[in-house]
C-alpha cells in the first residue's frame, strides 16, 4: 500500500515536470544539416503562436502549479479532486493547443502535418498523470479496506470474550444478547 503511494507520487512529480517543459520543447525544432550534425533552433512561427495562444497570462503554468499544489497539500478529498481536475484539464487543453500549433506550422510551411516534441511530451505527461491517478485510487481503496477490517476487529474480539463467558455458564443467553447489542450499537429489543 505504501509502495503504491510512493510510486504514485513519483508519477505525479514526473507528470508535472513533463507538463512544465512541454511548452518549451514545442517552441524548439531540431533540424538535421547535411553534415550529419543536428542543431536545435527556435521555430519563430511556433514560438510566437505559443506565446500568444498558450502562455499569454501564463495560465498554463498557473493552472498546472495550482493543481499540483492542491494535490500535494491534500487538505481534504475535495481539494485533491480539484487539483487532479486542474492538472487533467490543463494537459488536455495543452495537447489540443499543441496539435493546433503543429497543424498551423504545417499549413504555413506547406508541408505534411507532424506532431512536435511538446505535443508528444504532453501526451506522455497525460499518460504518466493517469497512471498516478489510478495508483492513487487503488492505494486509497486498499487503505479503506484495511481500515474497515481493523475497525471491526475490536468489536468482534469483545463479542468473542462475552461468548466465552456464555459458554462457561458465567452469564446467561439474555445477558450475552444484551451485551452483543451494546457492542454492535444495535437498538434494544423489547
Amino acid at each position: 500500500m505504501k509502495i503504491l503511494k510512493i510510486i504514485s507520487k513519483i508519477c505525479l512529480i514526473a507528470a508535472f515536470a513533463l507538463f512544465t517543459i512541454s511548452p518549451i520543447m514545442e517552441a524548439t525544432v531540431t533540424e538535421a544539416s547535411s553534415s550529419s550534425s543536428t542543431e536545435t533552433i527556435v521555430n519563430p512561427v511556433v514560438s510566437s503562436y505559443i506565446s500568444t495562444v498558450l502562455l499569454s497570462g501564463a495560465y498554463y503554468y498557473i493552472l498546472a502549479g495550482l493543481g499540483f499544489a492542491l494535490i500535494l497539500v491534500n487538505y481534504n478529498k475535495i481539494t485533491k479532486a480539484i487539483g487532479q481536475g486542474l492538472l487533467g484539464a490543463n494537459s488536455m487543453i495543452a495537447l489540443v493547443v499543441f496539435i493546433q500549433i503543429n497543424n498551423h506550422v504545417a499549413e504555413v510551411n506547406n508541408n505534411n502535418f507532424s506532431i512536435g516534441a511538446g505535443a508528444l511530451l504532453i501526451l506522455v505527461a497525460a499518460i504518466v498523470y493517469l497512471t498516478y491517478v489510478v495508483l492513487d485510487l487503488v492505494a486509497d481503496a486498499i487503505n479503506n479496506i484495511s481500515e474497515q477490517k481493523t475497525s471491526i476487529s475490536p468489536a468482534l474480539a469483545e463479542i468473542k470474550q462475552w461468548k466465552e463467558l456464555l459458554d462457561q455458564n458465567i452469564i446467561n443467553e439474555e445477558e450475552f444478547n444484551i451485551k452483543k447489542q451494546e457492542i454492535l450499537n444495535l437498538p434494544k429489543k423489547d
